[in-house]
């Protein structure tokens, strides 16, 4: 009931003059945006399922691979699915509440769905160990590099890698701000929906920044750990931790690496 009211608003009572027109070329473009974002999503759900089917659960049945391997490559993977199934559901709901298929409000339903996905701040920020871990492994052979190929043969996967749907959160995470702000383009002042939309992209963009900090920051600590391991800092009174707070100026940052030269 509240999605049909939101469907039936008023335009006339919009605080421009602009006037809401289903067959103008606007209004068919923002259409088509916002079937975009449906089908998208609902295609970017089904790969997140496969994963499951096609790769995580037959690697943990297998017993190759352990479950410390298995939570550095897919982390909480199940969370993701979880989240996307509910924004996937929201719009389903949306469309079918739609009146006469066109779809006048989405945007509500964008802002809500993605405050939900932080999730993706952790998965994002271990992507990289993940990765490593699977190229390590598979450029090693044996068992485990076998495993990984039977699973890539799955019919679904359809010759796509592992790294390729590895890679896919991040890129669906990066495509929300771009979707959104086409349809903020077909969405004008005076729309009902405009303030929602910009709010939308606001949240779709202030998402990604934490991810890239949250990856920024996981790659800063990998880093300093790595160093801690392989400095050798011998003479200093006392024990200089790499990975640590400063006095005043926060957690230590990594600013440059490369070749030393004498």
């Amino acid at each position: 009931e509240r999605d049909q009211h939101k469907n039936t608003y008023d335009y006339s009572r919009s605080s421009e003059s602009w006037q809401f027109s289903p067959s103008s070329p606007l209004e068919q473009k923002r259409q088509s945006v916002i079937q975009e974002i449906i089908a998208t999503e609902a295609t970017y759900l089904k790969e997140l399922l496969l994963v499951e089917q096609a790769f995580i659960s037959p690697m943990r049945a297998s017993g190759i691979i352990t479950e410390k391997q298995l939570d550095l490559l897919f982390a909480n993977w199940n969370e993701l699915i979880l989240v996307n199934s509910y924004f996937n559901k929201a719009l389903k709901v949306r469309r079918m509440n739609s009146s006469g298929g066109v779809i006048t409000m989405i945007a509500d339903v964008l802002c809500q769905q993605i405050s939900q996905l932080t999730p993706y701040l952790r998965f994002c920020s271990i992507q990289i160990r993940g990765a490593t871990l699977l190229g390590e492994k598979c450029a090693a052979g044996g068992a485990w590099a076998d495993l990984v190929k039977h699973c890539q043969e799955h019919p679904a996967v359809q010759g796509l890698t592992l790294t390729a749907f590895l890679l896919k959160p991040m890129q669906r995470i990066t495509r929300y701000p771009l979707l959104i702000k086409q349809l903020l383009k077909y969405t004008p002042e005076g729309h009902p929906d405009n303030f929602n939309t910009q709010e939308a992209l606001s949240a779709s963009e202030t998402l990604c920044a934490q991810v890239n900090e949250a990856v920024s920051h996981r790659d800063n600590t990998d880093k300093l750990e790595f160093m801690q391991r392989h400095v050798t800092c011998e003479g200093l009174q006392e024990r200089l931790v790499f990975n640590s707070l400063t006095n005043i100026l926060g957690p230590r940052k990594l600013l440059h690496t490369g070749v030393l030269h004498k």
